[in-house]
């Protein structure tokens, strides 16, 4: 896995409550809060456990198409991620990213 960072929960759980930035494309970088993380099951030996974070942006009307986009992480730098829109809620629009 040369050239890739590996993620696991405890990258995001101090980032709990707080804002990152997504950079969807040249003309829409926006700031998204961690909302949660949950952990999932794993049924084979692996580097980490699964888990998944779920963002949210302050968009009302509109969403990103799922995708990998980077997000701008405050120790580890630019990160490829691969979102899915969740669909809004009182606040704004929820992605969701998991990490096998």
């Amino acid at each position: 896995m040369e050239g890739h960072t590996i993620m696991v929960k405890q990258d995001f759980e101090c980032l709990i409550n707080n804002s990152i930035k997504i950079h969807f494309n040249d003309d829409y970088i926006l700031p998204a809060e961690v909302i949660s993380i949950s952990e999932g099951m794993t049924y084979a030996e692996s580097i980490r456990t699964p888990f998944s974070v779920i963002f949210r942006t302050d968009q009302k009307g509109q969403y990103f198409e799922q995708g990998t986009y980077p997000i701008l992480h405050p120790e580890k730098g630019n990160i490829p991620v691969f979102l899915v829109p969740l669909g809004p809620d009182d606040k704004g629009m929820k992605y969701e990213a998991v990490f096998n």
